[in-house]
């Protein structure tokens, strides 16, 4: 069991009387014990490292943030915690703080990485970057503190697959799955997998099902999660073929699709 070293904490009020447009946001230094993903940000420029974090604590006050930064010196990389920042007007109920922050394009290679919670705790490790996965390797005689991986091996996405869902209502309309499916092979696109493991976006589990993050809310009834190979084939096909079956059956059936690229765009 981890345990997590205890940082002081402090709620920081700022009044100013002369200040006619007061700051929105209140800092609060806490909670101090915080769960790190490791993500992938994908677009048509390429493809950027970044890190989401989560307080494990919970507050009540909708729409507080960690305010995270992060510098580098040669292959060095600095991420640090700064703040919680709550909103003076926030509403009512149990909410945990979030923040995320984008560290670019990392080529392949080892760079030794520091995470510092607001200056008070420090983790180091070594973060593996390669053509398949972003790795964190932490000191085996080291505890992390403060922090909770949830995963420490983030799988990248092979260039050209697809994945996404295809929700519908009634469960007598799965027929319509396998018409996607011909839409799609009609363009050369297949079914696929991947190995187990998190992609960020997903995890695939022992039995080759796609998870999504518990964050996502089924639209309809039914959901069929799809893994698809679609190498070689040009984005405006694809998204042409998404809506030719979309427009041959809203007039039928209640449906929604979501198919997504590593170019960065969903159809």
């Amino acid at each position: 069991m981890k345990h997590f070293l205890p940082l002081v904490v402090l709620i920081i009020f700022f009044f100013s009387a002369c200040n006619d447009d007061p700051d929105p946001f209140i800092i609060y230094n806490g909670p101090d014990e915080f769960t790190l993903s490791m993500k992938e940000v994908l677009n048509e420029d390429g493809r950027q490292f970044a890190v989401e974090m989560t307080s494990i604590e919970g507050f009540d006050c909708e729409g507080a943030t960690i305010d995270l930064s992060f510098s580098r010196s040669g292959d060095e990389i600095y991420l640090t915690v700064n703040d919680i920042k709550k909103p003076n007007d926030c509403e009512s109920g149990i909410h945990k703080a979030k923040g995320s922050i984008t560290m670019g394009n990392l080529d392949e290679g080892t760079y030794p990485m520091t995470i510092s919670l607001r200056g008070v705790v420090t983790n180091t490790g070594l973060l593996s970057v390669t053509s398949d996965a972003y790795e964190f390797i932490s000191p085996s005689d080291e505890e992390l503190k403060g922090i909770l991986f949830d995963y420490f091996l983030l799988n990248r996405i092979p260039d050209g697959f697809l994945w996404g869902r295809l929700e519908y209502n009634n469960v007598k309309q799965d027929a319509l799955w396998d018409r996607f499916l011909e839409e799609m092979n009609n363009i050369d696109i297949y079914s696929s997998h991947l190995p187990i493991g998190a992609y960020g976006f997903f995890k695939i589990d022992t039995g080759n099902n796609l998870n999504w993050p518990e964050s996502f809310t089924p639209a309809f009834q039914n959901t069929r999660s799809f893994i698809l190979d679609g190498t070689g084939v040009p984005e405006d096909e694809i998204e042409k073929a998404v809506e030719t079956f979309k427009d041959s059956y809203e007039d039928q059936v209640e449906l929604d699709v979501d198919l997504f690229t590593t170019q960065g765009n969903e159809y």
